[in-house]
């Protein structure tokens, strides 16, 4: 039995890094829809902020982390973990802005 699996995000996201750390409480948990074999999460964020520190300008959205990582660029991400239940597979994920 395969598992269909996409998720749909209004920004940028990342799977799993150790450089996060906990999501932000006040975010709403996800829209999910089940069908058959298919599950689709909807994520819905607010709209994003830049701001000015010194010389930098960075893209903020309240409840988010900031992916650092030595010369890429700082951006906003929600780690999504999703349980997958036993005996099935993952096959597609998707993501769309």
């Amino acid at each position: 039995m395969k598992l269909f699996l996409q998720i749909a995000i209004i920004a940028i996201f990342a799977a799993s890094n150790p450089a996060f750390s906990k999501p932000h409480k006040s975010l709403k948990s996800p829209h999910v829809t089940r069908n058959n074999n298919v599950m689709v999460l909807e994520y819905d964020f607010e709209e994003p902020d830049i701001i000015t520190e010194g010389d930098f300008d960075f893209v903020t959205i309240n409840g988010f982390e900031r992916y650092i990582k030595a010369g890429a660029p700082v951006i906003p991400v929600k780690p999504v973990e999703i349980l997958v239940p036993h005996g099935m597979k993952i096959e597609k994920v998707t993501s769309k802005a």
